[in-house]
C-alpha cells in the first residue's frame, strides 16, 4: 500500500450549490419535472467540480543529505638522504712513503750504554738481529734517543774495520759545512742527534751494519769512564 492508499476523500457540496437545489425542489412538481434533466446535468457537474476541489495534495518529496567524501591529506611526503662524511686526509711525516697499505714490523729495541772513552762506538749488526741479508728494495726506519749528541749511521758489515783507520770516522768539513764519511759510504746519516730517527732504502744485495757513533759527542771531564745511554729501535716497512 502507497502513502496515497491512506487519503481519504470527503465530499461536501458547495453552501450555493445547496441553496441552489433547495429552491428548485420547492417549485411546482410540473416545472420539477421539465427541470429533471437539468438537475442531472447539473448534478454532474457539481460532483465534477467538488472532485476537482478536493484533488489530494502531494507531500513534498525529502530531500537525502549527502556527506561529501573526505579529501586526502596532501601533506609533503619527505625522502631522508644520507651524506657520507668527507674521508679525513692523513698527515704523512717527512722521510717516510705515503702509502696507506704499507705497515711496519718492529725488528730491534734495546738501551746500550756506550763507554765513551774506551769503547767509543757501539755496534748492532742486522745478521744478529735475524737479517743477514738485506734486498734490494727493502726499507727501514732507524729511532735514536740518546742523553748524549751522537751521530748514527748504516754502513756495509765489510766496511766495520775501517772505523779504526785514518779518516776512519765522521769528520766536519768547515767549507762544505758538512760531515763527510770518507770510505764508508753511509746508507743513512743521523748527525749530532739526541732524539731523531731517520729512514732508507737498500740499493744493493749484502750485509749492513748501524754505527753509534760517540767519538764526536761532548763530553763532561768531571766523570771518568763516561757512558752515553742510547735507545735503538729499528722497523722494517712490509
Amino acid at each position: 500500500m502507497t502513502a496515497e492508499d491512506n487519503n481519504v476523500y470527503l465530499i461536501i457540496p458547495c453552501p450555493e450549490i445547496i441553496y441552489w437545489l433547495d429552491g428548485i425542489l420547492s417549485k411546482d412538481k410540473h416545472s420539477m419535472v421539465h427541470h429533471s434533466f437539468s438537475i442531472v446535468v447539473i448534478v454532474l457537474i457539481a460532483f465534477a467540480l467538488l472532485a476537482g476541489c478536493t484533488s489530494p495534495v502531494s507531500a513534498p518529496l525529502s530531500v537525502k543529505e549527502t556527506t561529501p567524501a573526505p579529501v586526502p591529506s596532501t601533506e609533503p611526503v619527505v625522502i631522508a638522504t644520507t651524506v657520507s662524511p668527507e674521508p679525513t686526509p692523513v698527515a704523512v711525516s717527512p722521510g717516510t712513503t705515503a702509502n696507506s697499505s704499507s705497515s711496519t714490523t718492529q725488528i730491534y729495541y734495546n738501551t746500550l750504554m756506550i763507554s765513551m772513552e774506551q769503547e767509543k762506538y757501539a755496534l748492532i749488526n742486522f745478521e744478529d738481529i735475524g737479517y743477514p741479508y738485506l734486498y734490494p728494495g727493502e726499507q727501514y726506519i732507524v729511532r735514536i734517543t740518546s742523553d748524549h749528541n751522537i751521530f748514527a749511521y748504516v754502513i756495509r758489515t765489510a766496511d766495520v774495520p775501517r772505523l779504526n783507520e785514518n779518516g776512519g770516522s765522521p769528520a766536519y768539513d768547515q767549507v762544505t759545512r758538512t760531515y763527510s764519511y770518507g770510505q764508508l759510504s753511509p746508507l743513512m746519516t743521523l748527525e749530532d742527534v739526541y732524539d731523531d730517527g731517520g729512514n732508507f732504502t737498500v740499493k744493493d744485495l749484502g750485509k749492513y751494519t748501524l754505527v753509534l757513533d760517540t767519538r764526536l759527542s761532548q763530553m763532561d771531564y768531571h766523570y771518568s769512564n763516561e757512558v752515553a745511554k742510547v735507545t735503538v729501535r729499528i722497523l722494517k716497512v712490509d
